[in-house]
């Protein structure tokens, strides 16, 4: 088939490294890697990967005209103190990118329009309207309610009318949690048109890699048990919390070490706690890292962790979840949404409670003092993801969804 993905987000680049760009281009490589010709239309292309691509990206950055006049409004005492520009930036880009996007897809001709939405996202189904060919919409977050309290929303009456327009004519609804499917319909959508996918690992890149860790030599830490996150550090990731966690488990006098890679808003405070703690030699930073580097990175790692804040919203999905599990390592992760369905607690992985004292503290202790156990749960998560979630399932579950809404096209008048 000849499939066009769309992405508005001007956050999410394809090439990026954090995981909404692993998650777009994973899922798009998965689906040229089944034989279909695929092209992605983004208005931020990105920079974050040397690795090849097996499918085509058009960037449609915003106008020259509409970019210098968004500017402007920036000036503007209307402006002052709120999100208007940006609103009103993503609101236009969303309308003026069908114009630039319908003569390229006219000439492809898709067989469907894949659609990764964004706030005041209704290109999609525009595109698809005048192409006649049915829009499947993957849906991330809450994005109205998600942008209003964390970064504030100044047209919020504009967004949730595109966001229920969008639910609500999109031919399939595709959702990462369960949570986010109660959402979905509450916003709109036909329940029977909602399809639970959660995120994915590239199990071929991410596997067990046996033998000494070149990182694990270089940091001096051959004969430590270390504790590693991999991923955004945003405030409801908990990230922060670890530094509280290595301090319980004795360090830097005790073998336990911490190592963390990417990079984030909350990362400042974790350095100003690892200072303040003392844990400056316990603990290594590498920031963000390219996706291919991502699985040596991992390899240095005795336990994986999945910390999360006690306040934070259970809609998540994860990719780093996978992407650890796939590598074959014992996680434990904060009982918080989506962790208890995809781990089984003492077979697959560890689970505690996000606002409870003392853990994860008690429970990496007693990893570290049962190597088979947590060696035996490794291989179970890795067996889990090999059998329900790798990107080549996630794309075979998008074509049965497409050819399910060409049929049910087809059969309408």
């Amino acid at each position: 088939m000849r499939i066009a993905y769309l992405s508005t987000d001007f956050g999410v680049p394809v090439l990026g490294t954090k995981g909404a760009s692993v998650h777009l281009r994973k899922l798009v490589e998965a689906l040229a890697g089944r034989g279909h010709e695929v092209i992605v239309l983004s208005p931020t292309p990105g920079t974050g990967t040397a690795a090849p691509i097996p499918f085509r990206i058009v960037p449609l950055p915003f106008g020259e005209i509409p970019a210098l006049l968004q500017e402007r409004l920036k000036a503007e005492p209307v402006a002052s103190g709120n999100r208007l520009p940006q609103d009103l930036r993503n609101l236009f880009y969303s309308l003026w990118v069908e114009g630039r996007a319908l003569p390229l897809l006219a000439a492809l001709r898709p067989d469907f329009l894949y659609e990764r939405y964004a706030l005041f996202g209704t290109a999609g189904l525009e595109l698809a309207s005048r192409l006649r060919v049915p829009l499947l919409l993957e849906v991330n977050a809450p994005l109205v309610e998600e942008q209003r309290e964390q970064r504030g929303l100044s047209l919020p009456g504009v967004a949730s009318a595109a966001q229920r327009l969008a639910f609500g004519r999109a031919d399939e609804l595709i959702v990462v949690s369960r949570w986010l499917e109660d959402y979905a319909v509450a916003e709109g959508a036909d329940r029977g048109r909602v399809t639970v996918m959660p995120n994915a690992a590239d199990a071929g890149h991410f596997h067990p890699r046996p033998g000494p860790s070149e990182i694990r030599r270089r940091l001096g830490w051959e004969d430590r048990f270390v504790l590693g996150f991999l991923g955004a550090m945003k405030s409801w990731h908990g990230v922060p919390g670890l530094v509280g966690t290595l301090k319980e488990l004795g360090a830097p006098a005790s073998p336990f070490r911490l190592l963390l890679v990417g990079d984030g808003p909350a990362l400042p405070e974790v350095r100003r706690r690892v200072h303040e703690e003392g844990l400056d030699e316990a603990v290594h930073m590498a920031g963000a890292v390219p996706h291919e580097d991502a699985p040596a990175w991992l390899a240095a790692l005795d336990v994986a962790l999945v910390p999360s804040d006690a306040s934070a919203a259970p809609y998540f999905s994860p990719v780093k979840l996978f992407e650890y599990m796939a590598m074959g390592l014992p996680v434990v992760a904060a009982r918080r949404g989506q962790t208890e369905e995809i781990l089984e607690h003492g077979k697959s992985g560890w689970l505690y409670p996000a606002e409870e004292r003392g853990e994860p503290a008690a429970t990496i202790r007693w990893l570290a003092s049962n190597r088979p156990a947590a060696a035996q749960a490794g291989a179970a998560a890795r067996e889990r993801v090999l059998a329900r979630h790798t990107w080549e399932r996630n794309a075979e579950r998008v074509e049965e969804l497409a050819r399910r809404s060409i049929a049910r096209r087809a059969a309408s008048p």
